[in-house]
């Protein structure tokens, strides 16, 4: 984005002529929803040939304890990362079967979905209830089960214990949040029957059981991974194969995840400020990155089509972006990939409260001594000035 507040000037834009979701929507064209059988196991198939080929590649390249590890180091390396997309990739289509747009048929695309996510270390259930809360709520604090979720304001981290803003500082303000972060919280979505995600509400009995059959679908599919690695060589072939690609589909998943939804400008909301608008078009960002990359993750860095309509599949995602951006330009927040963007984001760990109903990301600040309150908030308009909220 060439303007540093181009998100900002979208909110007062959509704010003051009450724009709503619907006209965006009419502008996809309607075969963008059609699901293609071929193209779907076609994909499938891709993704399993290109995880093929370069587990083949990993098998056959050898490491000597000499000089010729200079070369051979560098190769491994990349074929680790380009496995680690692959298997991003392989995710992805796991994440089209939980929004039922892979098959026509609600059962395969459930089946499919749980043994993908299954054989990625991940319960297929679990992530779907976790992930249909986020687009409910994008965007939303304390609500969206993401980055906003335990974000906290300037004044509410100047209180705070050393403890409390050195785990800000780790999520937040430093590398470590995507390195390490989508490991750490993997336990809390196994123990969702157990309340660990109260956002979610009280599950039902269906919900119990979906959720048991995937958390025991996934012990049994990576743990038969992980053993048959083990038993054709050992630690090594476990880190090899499976382990070190895994951190990468990991690390480049938390990224996409990061990028999709946030910005040194980017806006987040409290629940009573929240509209689908808001949320979906004006917390959203289309981050472009290289080619290779993108093929590799099925576009799914193009996410503001997905966040309109999640039914459109991987492969629309392109012709569906390029008709809503020429029909409404500047409702698409699209810039390039750079690293600078991260350490935007690192610089400002903090949320601070503005008058026009949204929170924005700031430096973290220095503690201080007795504890303040938080400035008034705002009285809203009446919602029927700012039009529907549908």
């Amino acid at each position: 984005m060439s303007d540093s507040h181009t998100t900002r000037q979208l909110d007062a834009h959509g704010q003051a002529l009450g724009l709503t979701l619907k006209p965006l929507l009419q502008a996809i064209p309607r075969d963008c929803f059609a699901i293609s059988p071929w193209r779907a196991w076609a994909t499938l198939a891709r993704q399993l040939s290109v995880i093929a080929l370069l587990v083949f590649a990993l098998d056959r390249l050898p490491l000597h304890a000499d000089g010729r590890l200079a070369l051979e180091l560098p190769a491994l390396a990349t074929l680790w990362v380009l496995l680690g997309w692959s298997f991003t990739g392989l995710f992805i289509l796991g994440h089209d079967c939980g929004h039922y747009a892979f098959s026509k048929r609600r059962w395969v695309n459930d089946l499919l979905g749980d043994l993908i996510m299954a054989t990625l270390f991940s319960s297929y259930k679990a992530w779907k209830l976790v992930h249909n809360q986020h687009h409910v709520w994008s965007n939303v604090r304390g609500k969206d089960v993401g980055w906003p979720e335990q974000m906290k304001t300037r004044r509410e981290l100047a209180q705070a214990s050393g403890a409390q803003r050195f785990l800000n500082w780790f999520v937040y303000g430093s590398p470590w949040g995507l390195l390490l972060g989508p490991w750490l919280v993997r336990p809390r979505f196994w123990l969702i029957e157990r309340g660990s995600v109260p956002q979610l509400g009280r599950l039902t009995q269906r919900d119990r059981r979906a959720l048991r059959f995937s958390l025991a679908l996934m012990v049994l599919c990576t743990g038969s991974v992980v053993g048959g690695l083990l038993a054709y060589g050992g630690l090594w072939a476990l880190v090899k194969f499976y382990a070190a690609p895994a951190f990468v589909a990991a690390a480049v998943g938390g990224l996409l995840i990061l990028l999709q939804h946030s910005s040194e400008d980017a806006l987040v909301f409290d629940p009573e400020d929240h509209t689908p608008f808001r949320s979906q078009v004006v917390g959203t960002y289309d981050t472009r990155y290289p080619r290779l990359l993108e093929w590799l993750v099925l576009d799914v860095n193009l996410h503001l089509v997905h966040h309109l309509t999640p039914r459109v599949p991987w492969y629309a995602l392109r012709r569906a972006t390029a008709a809503l951006k020429e029909a409404y330009p500047e409702c698409v927040q699209e810039r390039r990939f750079s690293f600078s963007l991260l350490r935007e984001l690192w610089a400002r760990p903090a949320l601070e409260r503005r008058s026009e109903g949204y929170l924005v990301r700031v430096e973290a600040p220095a503690p201080v001594a007795a504890p303040t309150h938080e400035p008034r908030r705002p009285q809203r308009l009446p919602a029927g000035l700012l039009g529907s909220r549908a």
